[in-house]
């Protein structure tokens, strides 16, 4: 049971932030952002797309895992 606690605190640790911190960063992010895709040609604006789409499906496979882990660990606790 302490590798799922574990597990789950050092990623709640990583990716702690308040909401002030996180609209901080979601604004800084987009204004990159911006400013990156205006020097893109149209070749490279593709192939940011796609890193993107992957850059998302890995993320959301990460959420997903840390979810499953805090459900596995809830299921044990309260057996």
């Amino acid at each position: 049971m302490d590798d799922y606690i574990d597990t789950l605190l050092f990623a709640l640790r990583q990716r702690e932030c308040t909401p002030l911190t996180a609209e901080y960063r979601c604004r800084q992010e987009s204004q990159a952002l911006s400013e990156l895709e205006e020097t893109f040609s149209p070749e490279q604006k593709d192939l940011f797309l796609f890193y993107e789409a992957a850059r998302n499906a890995t993320s959301d496979a990460y959420v997903d895992w840390v979810a499953r882990k805090a459900f596995l660990l809830a299921r044990e606790i309260y057996r």
